[in-house]
């Protein structure tokens, strides 16, 4: 789930840059690129969560 909120942010942040889509666009990317960071930083199996990089 993580991953779907990283790649799903990432497609939204872009479509409001480059097809001048709505602010709402915008606004739900950073919302979904906060929840991906937050999903990431709280796992006890972050490196798991992002492509199997190990944090020590």
């Amino acid at each position: 789930m993580a991953a779907l909120a990283e790649i799903a942010g990432g497609v939204a942040f872009w479509a409001w840059l480059h097809l001048d889509r709505s602010c709402l666009w915008l606004t739900l990317g950073v919302i979904s690129l906060a929840r991906f960071a937050y999903r990431r930083g709280t796992s006890p199996e972050g490196e798991i969560i992002f492509g199997g990089l190990h944090r020590e």
